[in-house]
């Protein structure tokens, strides 16, 4: 997956190996549909009941996928992370995604900034 931040928007490309197994296409994000961005741990993303429809979940190796949430819909691309990317959006099918990415902290920083910058999470190979 990878994770491109520019100035008019978020765009979330996955792997054709993550579309089969996320059941979902890459999707692009309006900037202005962004609330709000943090980094959190995975375990505080993950509080709350929630059910996968549709998507891939192996526990302790990877949540891929939709989820539904009583916060709302989610999207959820994380292989093994300890610490995730939390993004709340408005008027998009996904209320809230959560990302694997390297460094959560300068995402949020790029979000702040409108800095323009790519974030790649993992080669393909290793989310299995």
């Amino acid at each position: 997956m990878t994770l491109s931040v520019t100035e008019s928007d978020l765009r979330v490309e996955l792997t054709p190996f993550e579309e089969v197994l996320g059941l979902q296409r890459s999707f692009t994000v309006p900037r202005g549909h962004v609330v709000a961005a943090r980094a959190v741990s995975t375990s505080e993303a993950k509080s709350g009941r929630g059910l996968r429809a549709p998507g891939t979940y192996v526990p302790g190796r990877i949540a891929l996928g939709t989820w539904r949430f009583r916060r709302g819909t989610q999207f959820w691309a994380v292989r093994r992370a300890e610490q995730v990317l939390v993004v709340d959006l408005r008027d998009e099918r996904y209320d809230r995604l959560v990302l694997e990415v390297p460094d959560p902290d300068r995402v949020v920083a790029d979000l702040v900034s409108g800095a323009g910058r790519e974030h790649r999470a993992t080669e393909p190979s290793k989310w299995m």
